[in-house]
């Protein structure tokens, strides 16, 4: 079995792609402690809040948003984030290369059945000038990367 570190190095993918899929990689891996610990820690039930789906979150949607946010902010190479938990898109750091969507917490109806949940997110490259929600809209075969990362059932 391949690291992820072996994989994008024998792939040859860019120094700056690789940092970003290492910083979704090890918020990942915060994300299904979460996850695991989800009933022992107090975070299931739901907010108050809706989504930009018109959706109830549940905490640990807030919570693994506010995880993911937080981590490709503090990213360099991350330009703007957009996520299913937010009403508009996010403006990261302005001399970054990409943009990253993503659902935080996919199925996260599931959570309280104590079933499989997961991470979807896909990078897109950043174009000079402004930043706004029209940065997002770029054909598909412009995205240099894409993945879900799968989550356990809680303890």
């Amino acid at each position: 079995m391949q690291t992820l570190a072996q994989t994008l190095s024998a792939q040859a993918v860019n120094t700056s792609l690789t940092q970003l899929l290492f910083t979704l990689a090890e918020t990942s891996i915060a994300i299904s402690g979460a996850v695991r610990h989800g009933a022992l820690a107090g975070v299931l039930g739901a907010t108050e809040q809706e989504n930009v789906q018109g959706e109830t979150q549940k905490k640990l949607d807030v919570i693994t948003n506010d995880m993911l946010k937080d981590a490709l902010k503090a990213d360099a190479t991350v330009r703007g984030i957009a996520s299913e938990e937010e009403d508009y898109v996010v403006e990261a750091n302005a001399q970054g290369k990409y943009l990253v969507s993503f659902d935080p917490l996919d199925g996260s109806s599931n959570i309280d059945i104590n079933s499989l949940v997961g991470t979807i997110f896909s990078v897109l490259p950043a174009q000079a000038g402004e930043f706004n929600e029209q940065s997002f809209l770029q054909a598909g075969r412009k995205q240099v990367a894409a993945g879900y990362v799968l989550y356990s059932h809680q303890l």
